[in-house]
């Protein structure tokens, strides 16, 4: 479940405050559809000042809305605190007919008309910057600020499997994670943390290891898939992942393919005679190599 952190007035007899009401109406149903609960001030029992809790608050929110049409000092405050602490969560609401008072064309923000026909486009683009926010604050953050480390750290993991264990956000996030394995314009460890992430959301399809496991990609990439492969025995794998396997030209992408594969074969998920014929039977003695080792480490493993 994800938090939504609506900055709003919040005295009925403040000006502004109907138009918090109706705009309010309208995040509760768009967040729903995302599994966003949307907070307020008032959850945190901070109204008419700006407490250290509702600071917290603000930077714990996954999402900050903002009611960007009245004068009121304390929003403008949190809205400017919302921007500094960061300004890529918040997204801004305002009639076409306010005048802000800042510059907002560097952050979200939208423009709308209160009337029927417009409010449903009102409604979309809500709906669309509420999402891209999901992916790119959520998921992306997690994925770009571990580049560089092998593996997912305890804390990136406990916020995957709390943030997307809802029936709305896990395919969600499954989509995300999977447009990132398969982006070769991004990073090798970015890619090895996504499809490490989908591992642990138990949403590792045959499709992303078998392109994971593809000839042409080498490094961490292909090692995970392997390691997932390896951590999985008796989940049935194509064929295929395992003849594209044996074309792997790095020794640790080898290494942990013949781990994976041993698992598989003694847990009766690889053919034998296509055991025999292409790995026993290999002219390549580092085929022979690895598969050996990796027998005896199995042997080793199962003694232990």
């Amino acid at each position: 479940m994800l938090v939504g952190f609506y900055i709003c007035v919040l005295n009925p007899n403040k000006d502004g405050y109907k138009e918090s009401r109706y705009l309010e109406d309208i995040l509760k149903d768009t967040c729903a559809l995302y599994d966003v609960v949307v907070k307020k001030a008032t959850d945190y029992h901070s109204v008419d000042r700006i407490s250290e809790q509702l600071i917290e608050a603000i930077d714990e929110a996954d999402i900050v809305f903002a009611d960007a049409n009245s004068a009121n000092e304390n929003v403008w405050y949190e809205i400017g605190y919302s921007d500094k602490s960061n300004k890529k969560k918040v997204i801004c609401l305002s009639e076409e007919s306010r005048s802000l008072p800042f510059d907002r064309s560097d952050i979200r923000s939208i423009r709308y008309k209160r009337d029927g026909e417009a409010e449903s486009g009102f409604r979309a683009s809500l709906a669309r910057m509420t999402k891209d926010i999901v992916c790119d604050q959520v998921i992306e953050t997690i994925v770009s600020k571990s580049e560089g480390v092998s593996s997912l750290t305890s804390h990136s993991s406990e916020v995957l499997t709390r943030h997307f264990e809802s029936k709305r956000l896990h395919p969600l996030g499954v989509r995300y994670l999977e447009e990132i394995v398969r982006d070769n314009r991004r990073p090798p460890t970015q890619r090895k943390l996504a499809l490490s992430s989908l591992s642990l959301l138990r949403a590792a399809s045959d499709d992303t290891l078998l392109m994971a496991s593809d000839p042409m990609i080498n490094g961490p990439l292909k090692e995970e898939a392997y390691t997932i492969a390896a951590a999985n025995a008796s989940r049935r794998l194509p064929a295929e992942f395992w003849e594209q396997g044996l074309k792997s030209s790095e020794t640790n992408n080898l290494s942990a393919f013949m781990k994976a594969l041993v698992s598989h074969w003694l847990a009766g998920g690889v053919d034998d005679v296509w055991l025999r014929s292409e790995v026993f039977n290999s002219r390549d003695d580092r085929i022979k190599q690895e598969l050996l080792s990796a027998l005896r480490k199995h042997g080793q493993g199962v003694r232990q």
